[in-house]
């Protein structure tokens, strides 16, 4: 089945856009699909704008002489950020599926099928040209 896969942050990052269409064996899988792209879109920014970042942690953690720790502290401190960025991620991510009937590969919405051009066309973003009967 074809999906549409939609993915974003929240807040002013404006949320879920398109992303892309694609052919998926269930729908889990496409949402699967779907929260890595946003995983992706959220990696992007790196800690920018309010998101999580490591420095950031440490001193909300109270936490001067990372470089200091033995190896299992590090791991310890490495363990926390990295559930404090997965609880960040989920409160930012927006991202979502729809089954794709005809979906335009660009913009993701329905193309229309001329059947005197025998051909689909987007009337969106026209990514397959114009239907030349109009």
């Amino acid at each position: 089945m074809k999906y549409k896969i939609f993915a974003g942050l929240g807040g002013g990052f404006g949320g879920a856009t398109y992303q892309y269409t694609e052919d998926f064996a269930s729908e889990e899988a496409a949402e699967a699909a779907a929260r890595d792209e946003a995983r992706e879109i959220y990696n992007g920014f790196g800690g920018m704008h309010g998101l999580a970042n490591f420095e950031a942690y440490l001193e909300a953690e109270g936490i001067e002489d990372f470089d200091e720790m033995d190896a299992q502290e590090q791991a310890d401190v490495e363990e926390g950020y990295e559930q404090y960025e997965n609880d960040d991620f989920e409160s930012w991510a927006n991202y979502g599926v729809e089954e794709a009937e005809d979906a335009c590969p660009v913009c993701g919405t329905k193309m229309e099928y001329c059947e005197s051009c025998i051909m689909y066309n987007c009337y969106t973003c026209d990514a397959h040209g114009q239907c030349l009967c109009s």
